[in-house]
């Protein structure tokens, strides 16, 4: 999979660079593309821009999402979703970059 494959009219905003450790998980099915991170237990979900997103009708819409509940690979959530809604990429890397890796057993 790739987003390039599964969002085939996604163009990456100007200046993102995905993460180093940042898998790609984009799927047809989800609104957007998605990255995630096992290290970090993270996923980095990137929208379309604004006028082309399906959340647009949402005014708080944010084009960059960081979601840090416990989820796994295969996108099973608990019931501790915890999404961090960011308007820029700086912004959103910056909270990534701000990320403890977790420790694993």
């Amino acid at each position: 999979m790739s987003y390039q494959t599964q969002h085939q009219h996604f163009t990456m905003p100007d200046g993102v660079v995905i993460p180093e450790g940042f898998e790609d998980t984009s799927w047809i099915d989800d609104a957007m593309p998605s990255f995630y991170n096992k290290a970090l237990n993270a996923s980095l979900w990137i929208d379309y821009p604004k006028e082309e997103s399906e959340m647009n009708a949402d005014n708080d819409w944010m084009q960059f999402n960081v979601d840090t509940s416990s989820m796994t690979k295969t996108g099973d959530y608990n019931d501790t979703a915890k999404v961090h809604p960011f308007k820029t990429w700086e912004e959103a890397n910056a909270f990534i970059k701000s990320l403890p890796a977790i420790k694993r057993r």
